[in-house]
This record gives structure tokens, C-alpha cells and sequence, in this order.
């Protein structure tokens, strides 16, 4: 429905017309539905499971899957250009998600001290 509002006025005043069929209906439903609200839920679900920090990596490898996936979709091949940027964006993506496990690495090989409870200082109750 969205698509149809925003397209109205630019068909409009290119010229042009669409008709309203089963692609159209589908296309639409696929956008808004399988890729809007299933990638909405996929988000939610990793920032339940991982920190924000790690999630937002994650998303620097939106264009590489969508090239990977435009080769057999659409036909394009990939260039050397396109599997450099690639390359520079999963060893990006890897040394943040890597890094962000070091604070808890560092937690295990150096426990916190214990101190006596004679040494905690106590407030009156």
C-alpha cells in the first residue's frame, strides 16, 4: 500500500502507468512483509543474545551479502573491486566482534581479589 501512495505522484509526473497484479501484489508483500519485518525480527534477536557493539558489525556485511546474492538473483558478476571491499569489510567486521570479547577473556585469566569481610566497609542499618 505504501508502495502504491509513494509511486502514485512520480508515475504521475513521469508518465507512465502499472498495473496492479499478482507481481506487483507480491513484490510489494515481499518487501514490506518478508524483508522488512523479517529483518526487524532477526535485529531483535541478536541484540537479545549479543551486545549492541557486535550487532552493529554485523551489519557492515549488508553489502557483501547482497552482492553475493544479486550473482545467481540477477545475473551480475562480481568484480575484483567488489570482492576487495569485501575482503576489508569481513576483517573489519571480524577484529570488532573479536575485540569485544576481550574484556570477558581478560575477566577469566584475572579473577577479582577477594578481600576479608572484615576489610568491607559496612553502612549502619
Amino acid at each position: 500500500m505504501t508502495g502504491a501512495v509513494v509511486m502514485a505522484p512520480v508515475l504521475a509526473i513521469a508518465g507512465g502507468r502499472y498495473v496492479v497484479g499478482a507481481q506487483l501484489v507480491l513484490t510489494l508483500a515481499w518487501l514490506g512483509v518478508g524483508m522488512g519485518m523479517g529483518t526487524l525480527l532477526v535485529l531483535v534477536n541478536l541484540l537479545s543474545r549479543f551486545d549492541a557493539s557486535r550487532v552493529s558489525a554485523l551489519l557492515l556485511l549488508v553489502p557483501a551479502v547482497t552482492a553475493i546474492a544479486s550473482v545467481p538473483a540477477l545475473g551480475e558478476p562480481l568484480h575484483p573491486a567488489t570482492l576487495a571491499g569485501m575482503a576489508v569489510s569481513g576483517a573489519g567486521v571480524w577484529v570488532a566482534i573479536r575485540s569485544g570479547k576481550r574484556p570477558a577473556a581478560r575477566a577469566a585469566r584475572w579473577p577479582a581479589r577477594r578481600y576479608p569481610a572484615s576489610s568491607r566497609s559496612h553502612t549502619p542499618a
